[in-house]
Formats: C-alpha cells, sequence, structure tokens
C-alpha cells in the first residue's frame, strides 16, 4: 500500500476559550475527566495504552493536538480513524451538555503518504522530545552542565525523526522509504515538566530529508498528546 489515511475531529468551545491555545496534554485530561464522568468509556487507543493501562509500543493510533479554543483529536491509520468516528459525535455530546451551550464539530479526513522524491524537502517541529520523561538522566545531566553538545544533539533528533517516521508507517501499514536527513538545526534544548518527570525537548527544529510527507506526521516521544507536529515549509 502507498498511503493510509487519517480523520480528525476539532470540537469548537464557547467563546470564552477561543483565544487560548489548549495543548494535547490540557486536552487529554480534560476530555477524559468529563467523558469518564458521564460513564463513558473511551476506547484504550485514545490514550495510547493497552488493555492493562501500559503505555503501547510505537506510533498512537489517536493524537490529542494542539489547537487554538478547540479541543482536536487526529485518528491515524485504520484503529485510529474508526475509533474517532465511533466515538466523536458522543464526545461532542457529553462536552456540549457540559458547557450548556451549542458546540460545532469540524471534520477532515485525507491521505497520508510518506514518498522518497529527487529533492530536499524542508521541514519543521515546534517542540520535539528527543527523551521521554524519566529516561533523560544523563541528558539533562549534560545540558546543565554545559557538556550537551550541538552534534551530540542534531544525531539524537535525527534518530527520533527517523523512528517518528517508520513507526508511523507501520500504523498506517505502508512502506517506510529510507530517510536521509540534512541540515538540522534547532534553537534550544530544554527540560519540560511532564506526567513522569522532566522529558527533553529540542524547540524550533528544522531539518531537510528527501521524503514528500503528506497528511499529519509527528515524530519523538509524547506524540499522543500532539507533540513532534512536521510541518513542511516549502521546497528548497
Amino acid at each position: 500500500m502507498s498511503h493510509g489515511h487519517y480523520t480528525s475531529l476539532r470540537i469548537r468551545l464557547p467563546e470564552r476559550e477561543r483565544n487560548r491555545w489548549i495543548d494535547g496534554r490540557e486536552a487529554r485530561r480534560r476530555v477524559s475527566g468529563i467523558v469518564g464522568a458521564c460513564g463513558i468509556d473511551l476506547p484504550c487507543e485514545f490514550f495510547h495504552r493497552d488493555a492493562n493501562g501500559s503505555t503501547l509500543n510505537g506510533a498512537p493510533h489517536v493524537v490529542f493536538d494542539r489547537a487554538k479554543g478547540a479541543f482536536q483529536f487526529v485518528g491515524i491509520g485504520p484503529v485510529g480513524s474508526e475509533a474517532i468516528r465511533s466515538f466523536g459525535h458522543g464526545i461532542t455530546s457529553v462536552l456540549r451538555l457540559q458547557y450548556g451551550e451549542p458546540l460545532m464539530e469540524n471534520w477532515a479526513s485525507g491521505p497520508m503518504s510518506c514518498e522518497e522524491v529527487p529533492y530536499a524537502k524542508t521541514y519543521a517541529v515546534r517542540s520535539l522530545f528527543i527523551q521521554r520523561p524519566g529516561k533523560c538522566r544523563a541528558l539533562l545531566e549534560a545540558s546543565k552542565a554545559g557538556r550537551l553538545s550541538q552534534e551530540a544533539v542534531r544525531a539524537r533528533v535525527i534518530e527520533v525523526l527517523r523512528a517518528g517516521v517508520v513507526t508511523l508507517c507501520h500504523r498506517l501499514e505502508i512502506d517506510a522509504p529510507e530517510m536521509l536527513i540534512e541540515a538540522v538545526e534547532y534553537e534550544s534544548v530544554r527540560p519540560l515538566e511532564y506526567t513522569g518527570g522532566l522529558a527533553l525537548a529540542a524547540q524550533n527544529v528544522t531539518f531537510r530529508c528527501n521524503l514528500d510527507l503528506k497528511g499529519q506526521w509527528y515524530a519523538g516521544h509524547l506524540r499522543s498528546a500532539g507533540m513532534g507536529r512536521i510541518v513542511a515549509i516549502g521546497r528548497s
């Protein structure tokens, strides 16, 4: 198969929250709390967990994405898309009751593909988590001591970008071409608080590679909370 697909749902919140960005962590916490209080059990795919509550390996089926004045969910591949289609309207109905007013739904879907091209495409990632919470002590200590070299950061960025694309291709059930990455730049590296401890993130990353990524692509750790969104910024 040469391409997969995604399905997204954006639930627009009341006027008082329209101008505020809601990241995936907050969206996941609020939605799970509100929906759970109404006795609705969302499938474990929504939270990147298995039936025992353990974190799944690989790419998420559902992403709680960052959005302005809205909760946004992205279902990736057949399992994630089916989860969004099956439970999306129910989530909106519960939120309407919670807020006591109508909430608008915006649905979208489209193909996701990863194809090799004979030129370099430029991409950007706002926050790329290069080490997950609780697992980055050595990198954190090196960063605090000023011993975390640019070469080490770039090598880690390349590693997580490649892993992100490969695992998403597996989730989409499509082939993963070899990803050649060059011209990696980043603004800073800093630790950020997250459930489970500190996570290390490279901020405002740009890179070039030989792949044309169409659809919703994410890399790095904490993708299920909308981190690591890869955005094309033009051909170069």
